[in-house]
């Protein structure tokens, strides 16, 4: 199959290994066993958070219930040593960086930060910690 991973393989068999900076847009619906393969070769994973809040209403229904529960796999990106980077996906998505950083730890955080006073941002509370994919803090709600 065809896919940039491949393609970049192939290329490096046939041309050699470069400093070319390749880069994979919309890294974000990516198979658990490409993700180590982006530092192998020496890939970029370019990926916009913000449309993590709209992927969950069709991810499941078009990639499958199991494979969108292993996407926007941004820690296990970077645990590899991969290059992350971010981006907005402007003209779809908002161009603000800080609105593309809330949907990356969006039901993390008690309040939308990109709609506070920036004033207030150091009070809004951590609703839960997710290291490594896992859950390792969640905030208790008083009853």
């Amino acid at each position: 199959m065809n896919t940039p991973l491949n393609l970049s393989e192939k290329l490096d068999k046939e041309l050699g290994k470069k400093d070319r900076r390749l880069k994979i847009e919309h890294a974000q619906h990516i198979l658990p066993s490409d993700i180590p393969r982006f530092k192998t070769q020496n890939i970029i994973a370019s990926v916009q958070p913000h449309h993590a809040i709209d992927d969950g209403k069709w991810a499941g229904k078009v990639i499958g219930d199991e494979r969108a529960k292993t996407t926007y796999a941004f820690r296990s990106l970077l645990n590899t040593g991969t290059k992350l980077a971010f981006g907005s996906d402007g003209f779809v998505a908002p161009a603000d960086p800080l609105i593309g950083i809330y949907a990356a730890v969006y039901v993390i955080l008690e309040k939308d930060i990109t709609k506070l006073d920036p004033v207030l941002i150091e009070s809004v509370k951590i609703l839960s910690t997710v290291v490594g994919g896992k859950q390792v803090f969640k905030l208790e709600k008083k009853k």
